[in-house]
């Protein structure tokens, strides 16, 4: 489940949103928010686009809420920073890199808080 309010999308604990999901929303910041009813289900998943398709923005996870989440990369892209476990920063800034080299793998980098 997916909601787009304002200019950011939600992301649930205990659910996975997905790369096409964040695409189609057309926006750059993900909230972490508490599944319905308050009940702790679970990390939250974050599934990343292909970095190329991000080139030239940025993509921000907001957990004010203080709920753990993963972070994972699309297929075989790099994901430099401490993203991969569940964690529960506070602000997370996702950075698409792209290689400069014919078929080396594109990646992300991460800035926490």
């Amino acid at each position: 489940m997916t909601e787009h309010r304002g200019n950011y999308i939600r992301a649930f604990n205990g659910q996975e949103l997905t790369a096409a999901a964040i695409l189609q929303s057309g926006r750059a910041i993900i909230l972490i928010t508490a599944a319905e009813g308050g009940q702790s289900a679970g990390p939250a998943i974050i599934k990343l686009p292909p970095a190329v398709d991000f080139a030239g923005r940025e993509l921000t996870i907001i957990n004010d809420a203080g709920l753990r989440y993963r972070v994972d990369s699309h297929d075989d892209e790099a994901l430099f920073g401490p993203t991969t476990e569940f964690r529960s920063y506070a602000a997370l800034r996702l950075l698409p890199m792209l290689a400069d080299e014919p078929g080396a793998p594109d990646g992300w980098g991460a800035l926490c808080r």
